[in-house]
């Protein structure tokens, strides 16, 4: 996997008038003899991919060459500072910018225009759901209170403001537990196990809490993920479905999808990977040909768009391997080798499976070398890959790129290593997969593996990890485990 370069990330990430505030910015808080920084900027703003030896080349004789480092740490704080400077849209900034007024004019003693702009901030954070924000309001407004010497306030004023930041602190808990509770599902699916649940025991108090910040779309949606993942796990994907699509249609209505639009990217998501998992291939090509049309949202920021763009031919490529489709999935390959994609897109498991793609092309062509590379890459950095089912079904191919090859004593180490991959997981995250696991476990012996193989065909895959899904790739390696033949092999014969 590509080593990540946060500055390079940070340009690619700008919309183009981000990009033009912050070449003026340059200009005009930068001294002339300090616009290395702009150069810098321009030469990472032409690449789709980073190249810092063409930089290096287009640059030459520069002096910021001498101290390049160094220029490209300071340009990653220009610009943020910058961008600080412009973000002047959303409501988390315009409340942190009038703590700021607050701030300022408590210190010049000018107290009664900070209440006045202290209550403004107020009524945006309540209204848009910003505890953290309101939270650190209230206790400005205390701090006034004991700076005025008491003069703006009396003492049940007082009382009143801490029982209300208890109750704000009270929400914001209530608020981790909601978000702690969605990311445990996101590790289930991974194959991680949990003891507790976050939303079990509360006090009458706290769910009254909990209730009312779940009518806030922000908090509404941890929620809403968890119903409909507990839909999927029991294989409802049509009900599952239903909730996605009605969700998908209030937020187009009420127009929080440009409000909170990486929140609204999971619910197309959701809905994309539930039609692929139904077999509905007509409607997913249909919802995929509308992710781009409301050019708002699409332009929004460059993750956005490069995501929009990306999905589409993430899906014909995944389309292509389950169906087997040799000839689509190599164009597949090609195309995405040049793939408007940034960086960013890899929470999502895109190049986790990309790396699988281009591994499966090599298996396709019979470059059976070259697919166990791209398979081993997988393994080997187990902890990059967010996808705990798409890094069995590596080892499962690499065992069957060995196979082909007939490289014997890699078989048995292969085995060997994932029998013992597949141990720890079973006992700390896997249990997910159930009794299909303590047979793979079984069967993985590397003292005699073709026995070892002839006994894994005769698990009942389908059975044992048919809930992973039509899509799951784990899945896909098995089938084509099973239909080896090893009996026609002979061992003495392997390297």
């Amino acid at each position: 996997m590509p080593k990540r370069d946060k500055l390079f990330q940070l340009v690619r990430s700008l919309t183009k008038t981000e990009k033009r505030y912050f070449s003026i910015y340059t200009q005009l808080h930068a001294k002339s003899e300090n616009n290395d920084y702009l150069k810098l900027f321009r030469e990472l703003e032409r690449q789709e991919t980073l190249d810092e030896s063409r930089i290096k080349q287009n640059l030459a004789g520069e002096r910021l060459l001498d101290h390049y480092a160094v220029t490209k740490s300071y340009l990653y704080d220009l610009i943020l500072k910058a961008m600080r400077s412009y973000s002047k849209h959303s409501e988390d900034k315009r409340v942190l910018d009038l703590i700021q007024d607050v701030e300022f004019l408590s210190s010049k003693g000018i107290f009664d225009q900070a209440m006045q702009l202290l209550l403004k901030a107020k009524e945006i954070a309540e209204e848009n759901g910003l505890l953290a924000n309101l939270d650190l309001l209230l206790h400005w407004e205390k701090r006034i209170h004991m700076a005025s010497d008491f003069v703006l306030f009396d003492e049940q004023r007082l009382h009143a403001l801490g029982a209300e930041q208890s109750q704000v602190q009270l929400k914001r808990r209530m608020q981790n537990r909601l978000w702690i509770k969605n990311a445990m599902l996101t590790g289930k699916r991974m194959g991680r196990n949990y003891p507790f649940d976050p939303l079990q025991g509360m006090s009458e108090e706290e769910q009254q809490a909990l209730r009312e910040i779940q009518e806030h779309p922000r908090n509404l949606l941890p929620a809403f993920f968890i119903e409909v993942q507990s839909m999927i796990s029991q294989g409802l994907y049509s009900e599952a479905f239903q909730a996605l699509h009605s969700m998908k249609k209030e937020w187009l209505e009420r127009g929080y999808y440009l409000e909170f639009p990486l929140l609204f990217i999971r619910i197309q998501k959701m809905i994309l990977e539930v039609l692929f998992e139904l077999g509905r291939t007509k409607e997913l090509e249909l919802e995929l040909q509308t992710l781009g049309v409301d050019a708002d949202w699409a332009s929004l920021n460059d993750f956005i768009a490069a995501w929009v763009r990306s999905t589409p031919l993430f899906y014909s490529g995944y389309k292509a391997l389950v169906q087997g489709d040799e000839l689509q999935l190599r164009q597949f390959a090609q195309s995405w080798e040049r793939r408007p994609i940034l960086d960013q897109l890899y929470p999502f498991g895109y190049e986790t499976k990309a790396a699988f793609f281009t591994g499966y092309v090599f298996f396709l062509k019979g470059k059976h070398e070259d697919a166990e590379q791209e398979f081993a890459k997988i393994c080997r950095a187990p902890g990059e890959w967010p996808c705990l089912q798409t890094l069995y079904a590596a080892w499962i191919f690499r065992l069957v790129c060995h196979i082909e090859m007939g490289s014997w004593k890699k078989v048995v180490r292969v085995a060997g290593r994932f029998k013992e991959r597949v141990q720890s997981d079973a006992e700390n995250r896997c249990v997910d997969l159930g009794s299909g696991l303590d047979a793979l476990c079984r069967c993985l012996d590397g003292s005699e593996s073709l026995a070892a193989i002839d006994r894994l065909k005769q698990v009942d895959f389908e059975h044992c990890f048919g809930a992973l899904g039509r899509g799951s790739l784990f899945a896909l390696a098995t089938r084509v485990f099973c239909a080896l033949n090893p009996v026609d092999l002979n061992p003495l014969d392997w390297k």
